[in-house]
Order: C-alpha cells, then structure tokens, then sequence
C-alpha cells in the first residue's frame, strides 16, 4: 500500500513527458512546413512581380481568401527533394576536372569525379542531367566525338579541335548526348528584367 502514492506521481510524469514530447514534433513539422511556405511565397511573390511587369498590369495585389485547413498531426511532411547546384558552377567544377587530367573526359567519369569532389547532380537519370548541363554552356566547355568534354576556347589536337576553326571542320558535337536533355531541377529563380 506504501507505494501507490508513489506510482500515480511517476506516471504521471510519464504522461506528461510523452506529451511534452508529442507536442515538440509537432512545432517540430509545423516550423518546417512554415519555411517551406515561406520560400513558396516569396518565390510566387516575384513571379507575380514579372508577371506584373509582363502585361503591364497596375495596382495593388490581388490577394486570394486563404482559408487554414487542419493539419493531420499522425502524418508526417515528407522530406524537400535535394536541389541541382547552378549549372555554372557544375560547369567550373567539371572544367577543373578536365584541366587536372589534361584530356577530354567522358560523361560518367565526369560524373564520378564530380561526385567524389562532393558535388552532386540529382534527377531521374542524374547522369543525363550532367550531359545536360553541360550541354546548355556550350560557351564554356564542348563534348568531342569519341573523346568527351573539353574547354570550348582550347585546343586539342589528338581529336583536330581548334576552337576558332570548329564551325568549319565541325568537330565538336552540338547534340545532346544521346539525343535526350533531362531537366535539371534548380531552386526556383525568377529575374526581373530592367527596361
């Protein structure tokens, strides 16, 4: 009988615990889903600015009625999908690769290396969009038949790619590799135009 006053107060401090601990998971989620909202918006804010622009529309924003549904607490919010670095520093990173060799080098091992510098290219063949972004900065880098990637601006013999001659002797491909462009998936950018 001595110790049933003792149990009710451990209990209920185990309750209160669980809960305490409930609630923290919840805030938890609820933060994450309010940074990811708020990178929603601001992204739509700056479309709406552009579209604005665009088609010379005036005033104020039209603001929707936003009702705030519930949210299913026994669900978790799924994780953000990882983002593609800028192609541009993809690009600088591959071409230091190439430097570093010294010779033109194929897409996957362009893609390993990369991955070993700790860069990494995600998508659904993130392989392809590799090729595809270094197939969109055809100003900086080019991919030689039988070879692989090289400087756009050097020359290298063992493939006859002189860069100033090329639209002549056509050596560099300006085809995708494997005929395909996969999107890579970039985090949403809009830039405004100053006229």
């Amino acid at each position: 009988m001595d110790d049933v006053p003792a149990l009710n107060p451990t209990l209920l401090r185990d309750q209160l615990m669980e809960r305490l601990r409930a609630i923290d998971a919840q805030i938890e989620n609820l933060h994450r889903e309010r940074d990811a909202l708020r990178s929603d918006l601001a992204v739509t804010d700056q479309f709406l600015a552009v579209w604005r622009r665009t088609n010379n529309v005036q005033g104020p924003p039209e603001r929707a009625d936003t009702t705030i549904l519930p949210i299913c607490r026994d669900v978790p919010i799924p994780p953000r999908k990882p983002r593609n670095p800028p192609r541009d520093y993809v690009v600088t990173e591959a071409l230091k690769i190439i430097q570093e060799r010294g010779k033109p080098v194929p897409r996957g091992e362009l893609y390993e290396a990369l991955r070993e510098r700790g860069v990494e290219v995600f998508g659904k063949d993130p392989v392809m969009v590799l090729s595809t972004m270094l197939w969109r900065s055809v100003d900086r880098i080019v991919r030689l038949k039988d070879h692989g990637y090289w400087p756009k601006d050097e020359a290298y013999e063992p493939a006859s790619y002189y860069p100033d001659l090329d639209e002549v002797i056509d050596v560099a491909d300006r085809e995708p590799e494997d005929g395909q462009i996969e999107e890579p998936d970039y985090e949403a950018e809009v830039t405004l135009r100053k006229d």
